[in-house]
């Protein structure tokens, strides 16, 4: 599925016009951001959807409907800025080191360390002493000798967040997947929640 399609099912789950979509000019390469997953396109499309809603707003309001410019570049530098940014004209390490994947005796973790809570319930649930040198020469040991999904079940039932990285099969076929399979990309569903919270 190109980015062109991820837009016009987008919009037409929005319940956009039909047509308005021919309004977005592309440029930039089709994969700026590498992934096995359609990144890009996707990012891309949200953005050329928030520009159409934009531009038919401006629309409504008595000007031509206007074009829509989405350059995967621009998109891409956009959603990874937090690795453009400088300080004092320096880059800094915005991750904590124990926040990455790890490889585990049967496939490979990723861990999220970057909350005090949660590098030590990560910590603690696979028992590194959070005073020791190599924290994260430590960490990667231990969760080394144990399988991907026993990291992950024991790190978050911690309290702390690890999660087993799954082959391309491995998430189809779980259960998460198998629910979501048949859902459309976006959907909105009614909600009289927020007229009950309104004043009279």
């Amino acid at each position: 599925m190109d980015t062109s399609e991820l837009l016009n099912q987008a919009w037409a789950t929005l319940g956009g016009e039909p047509g308005v979509c021919d309004r977005v000019r592309w440029t930039g390469p089709p994969v700026t951001l590498p992934s096995r997953l359609l990144v890009t396109g996707v990012a891309a499309a949200s953005v050329a959807a928030a520009g159409l809603a934009a531009a038919e707003l401006a629309a409504a309001r008595g000007a031509p409907l206007p074009e829509v410019a989405v350059d995967s570049r621009a998109v891409t530098a956009a959603f990874t800025s937090e690795r453009q940014l400088r300080l004092d004209g320096r880059s800094f390490t915005n991750f904590a080191a124990e926040s990455r994947f790890f490889p585990a005796a049967d496939g490979w973790v990723r861990t999220h360390a970057n909350y005090p809570h949660h590098r030590a319930a990560l910590l603690s649930a696979l028992g590194v002493p959070d005073g020791v040198d190599e924290v994260t020469v430590a960490l990667g040991e231990a969760i080394a000798a144990r399988p991907a999904a026993e990291v992950a079940d024991t790190v978050t039932g911690n309290g702390g967040l690890a999660v087993e990285v799954r082959s391309a099969e491995g998430w189809r076929t779980h259960p998460q997947a198998v629910a979501v399979a048949p859902l459309p990309l976006v959907a909105i569903r009614g909600s009289d929640v927020a007229r009950r919270r309104l004043p009279a």
